[in-house]
């Protein structure tokens, strides 16, 4: 049409109907699907940046979050809890003799087993956000949950760890302390602090064991 109008114009041909009233039809049905291609692609681009921001924050071995996910999830749990006041608890996870169990059954046993316990704590607590730490280190942040509640479960996910092998081919039994706090009016930042505290407490006061700073 474009081209037409121009040859229309250059050798001063009359203009015709169709093609006067046809070029600003089919301009603004260029328009639109122009407009129509540009929504879908920044759509696209935005999902494929969700995609890999997602895969940042994701523990590759567990599936559950990283260090980032966690504390970028927490930070904003902290304020919401806050406006709503509502329960928020955070707790710390290190298997005990960790290195003992690469050493002894080697690191594919040792991987196998943080993948067993992202699925015990999955199951212990279905609302909580899970993170792998570091290493052989957990966090888990657990929104609307009495302590006494917490601490039942932990108690239940501790002797299922000392009581419960990896599976019949690996008789292979573990332990792991526990630091739970209240998040309250702490800041993410010390939240994070005094959670990782409670934890060293319970290692250093003899492991296998759940230390809570309101018990």
């Amino acid at each position: 049409f474009s081209t037409a109008r121009a040859v229309q114009l250059s050798l001063g041909i009359a203009i015709e109907p169709w093609l006067q009233y046809g070029l600003p039809l089919v301009l603004a049905f260029t328009a639109v699907v122009l407009a129509l291609g540009l929504a879908d692609r920044m759509l696209t681009f935005r999902q494929e940046r969700d995609i890999a921001q997602e895969h940042a924050e994701r523990d590759w071995l567990t599936g559950v979050m990283n260090r980032g996910g966690i504390e970028h999830r927490l930070d904003w749990a902290i304020l919401n809890t806050r406006r709503e006041q509502l329960p928020l608890s955070l707790l710390f996870l290190d298997l005990d003799d960790f290195k003992q169990v690469n050493d002894h059954w080697g690191h594919a046993i040792g991987d196998e087993l943080l993948c067993h316990l992202t699925r015990l704590l999955s199951q212990f607590f279905p609302d909580a956000m899970i993170a792998r730490f570091g290493g052989e280190e957990f966090a888990l942040m657990v929104p609307h949950c009495p302590v006494p509640v917490l601490l039942k479960r932990l108690e239940g996910l501790r002797q299922q760890l000392r009581q419960q092998p990896l599976s019949r081919e690996v008789p292979l039994f573990v332990r792991a302390s526990f630091g739970v706090i209240k998040v309250g009016r702490l800041s993410m930042d010390e939240a994070l602090s005094e959670a990782d505290r409670q934890l060293y407490q319970a290692k250093n006061t003899g492991r296998d064991k759940i230390v809570c700073q309101d018990a």
